[in-house]
């Protein structure tokens, strides 16, 4: 059991870089001159391209592998994700009751993941994440453990539904769409598809206390009471903490 955790911990680890790259590719994609749009490892300063394990901050900062272009070496930033995705990956690991449940749920983590970077980045969680991945729910609730298509359909229904709801409420209020946003909408729609109409409701009320707290938090620290933040970030909190209490 302990080697299993570990193993899953490496792949976590792994993982976290190709979703630290998956967020720059989606947001590439989406501006009008992309720098070659592409999914291959390249380096984030100079855009050669880089070997694949080059590409993991764990690994390639404390061996000193440098882009060979401009020198540029991955950051500490980095490396905190992979960690926390590694994390992520060995706890659900411990948990989940086969391989195949902890599987579909590193894979909707590393979604997850995906979803708060970009959001961070760039205030903006692209349809082709969220779109793709429904339907990828959708398809998962027929695996052995799975929600079963109808808690799935029903589940994302309902987080589409009353994330539509959060986000209509924004709009009357605030007269302004950029306090609750439409990617935010679509990806309660994918966290309700992944985990099922039983804990949809559950994860969307773990994701509104998490972004209440990081608003006490900036207003504690100096942020204006106008200033926005990405809720993205605290919508996927609620889901994994849902994930891992089902």
């Amino acid at each position: 059991m302990e080697l299993a955790v570990v193993a899953w911990f490496a792949l976590g680890v792994f993982a976290g870089s190709v979703a630290y790259r998956l967020a720059d590719y989606l947001l590439e994609r989406r501006s009008a001159d992309p720098p070659g749009a592409s999914f291959t490892p390249r380096c984030p300063r100079c855009g050669a391209t880089r070997r694949l394990l080059a590409n993991v901050a764990t690994i390639a900062r404390p061996l000193r592998q440098r882009c060979r272009e401009c020198g540029f070496l991955p950051g500490f930033d980095q490396i905190a994700w992979e960690i926390g995705v590694g994390v992520a990956f060995a706890i659900l690991a411990a948990i989940a009751p086969t391989a195949v449940e902890a599987a579909w749920a590193a894979i909707v983590t590393l979604t997850l993941v995906v979803a708060t970077l970009t959001d961070l980045r760039a205030r903006i969680i692209p349809n082709a994440l969220t779109f793709p991945m429904s339907a990828a729910a959708m398809v998962a609730s027929f695996l052995p453990g799975g929600v079963g298509i109808v808690a799935a359909a029903l589940g994302g229904a309902m987080g589409f539904g009353l994330a539509m709801g959060i986000w209509l409420l924004g709009r009357l209020l605030y007269r302004r769409g950029d306090v609750f946003g439409l990617g935010d909408v679509k990806l309660a729609m994918f966290i309700g598809a992944a985990l099922g109409s039983q804990d949809v409701v559950r994860a969307l009320v773990y994701g509104i206390l998490a972004g209440g707290a990081s608003a006490v938090a900036l207003l504690f620290l100096g942020r204006s009471r106008k200033t926005t933040m990405p809720y993205g970030p605290a919508m996927a909190l609620g889901a994994f903490a849902a994930l891992v209490t089902r």
